[in-house]
C-alpha cells in the first residue's frame, strides 16, 4: 500500500495554520474551547471540513480542546453543535478559560530581571494601567489578567 502525504489536503492546503489566522480564531473563541472553555486547544475546520477546504478561513474554524475535537472527529458531535458554540463561545459567556493555564492564588510574575509579588499593576504609562493582575473574583476562580495594546498613533488594538 502506498503511503499518502497527509501534510496537505486534496487542494494543496497545508495543515499548518498561519499565526495571524490562529490568533483570530483564539480571539473569536475568547481564548478557550468554544464548547467547554478549556484553555489548551486545537483548530477545527468546521465548514468546509479540512479535506474540502481551500483556505484557512478563521470565520469558518473553531478552537476546540482535545476532548471536544475528538468528539467532532469521531462524529459523536455534529458540526452544527460546533457552529452554535462558535456563535456563543463558553469563555465569552463565562469570562474566563480554565485548565492548563489555571493559576490559583495570586501569581508571582517575572519581567526581565524584575520580580513582582502581590503587585496588581505590572505596567502603567501616564497613569493608565496597561498590564494588571487581579485576584480571583470567587474562591477557586481564575486569576484575572488584563492588558491593553495600542497602535503607535494611540488607537486601541486589543484589550484582554
Amino acid at each position: 500500500m502506498a503511503k499518502t502525504d497527509d501534510s496537505v489536503n486534496k487542494h494543496g492546503l497545508p495543515r499548518t495554520i498561519p499565526g495571524p489566522v490562529q490568533r483570530l480564531i483564539r480571539q473569536a473563541a475568547g481564548f478557550g474551547c468554544v464548547v467547554c472553555g478549556r484553555a489548551s486547544c486545537q483548530y477545527e475546520h468546521v465548514d468546509p471540513e479540512y479535506k474540502e477546504a481551500k483556505e484557512h478561513d478563521a470565520t469558518k474554524m473553531a478552537y476546540l480542546c482535545a476532548g471536544c475535537h475528538d468528539n467532532v472527529t469521531r462524529k459523536y458531535w455534529s458540526k452544527d453543535k460546533i457552529k452554535a458554540a462558535m456563535n456563543d463561545p463558553y469563555c465569552k459567556r463565562k469570562g474566563f478559560s480554565f485548565g492548563a493555564f489555571d493559576i490559583q492564588g495570586f501569581p508571582e510574575l517575572s519581567l526581565g530581571n524584575m520580580r513582582f509579588e502581590q503587585t496588581p499593576r505590572i505596567l502603567e504609562i501616564n497613569g493608565e494601567s496597561i498590564i494588571e493582575i487581579a485576584p480571583p473574583e470567587e474562591k477557586g476562580g481564575p486569576v484575572l489578567l488584563s492588558a491593553k495594546f495600542i497602535s503607535l498613533d494611540g488607537k486601541d488594538l486589543l484589550r484582554i
